[in-house]
């Protein structure tokens, strides 16, 4: 039986991870902009704002096989999410 680790090491997430930018806007809405790796599904990248204490969640990516995947399961991203706290207004799969 295989186990999901509970912790990313430092250097699991630098293999996954090109990089992270948090920013706090003027009208105090969050914002986290994450890029993957190309190897990691093909260099998507996860923009993710907080507006009103909701997520409004948008994947990036140049791959159309990415972008059906994502497309395919987005009720279950915002199931999962939902189940950790997060209350999500709006998931979008972009063609970059």
């Amino acid at each position: 039986k295989s186990q999901t680790p509970t912790l990313f090491t430092k250097e699991l997430l630098d293999q996954i991870v090109q990089y992270v930018r948090l920013l706090t806007k003027t009208n105090g809405e969050k914002e986290m902009d994450v890029s993957l790796h190309a190897k990691v599904f093909k260099g998507l990248r996860l923009r993710v704002a907080m507006k009103d204490s909701k997520a409004e969640v948008n994947f990036l990516t140049s791959s159309s096989e990415v972008r059906g995947l994502f497309l395919a399961h987005r009720q279950e991203l915002e199931k999962a999410l939902s189940e950790k706290g997060i209350e999500v207004r709006q998931i979008n799969v972009t063609m970059i």
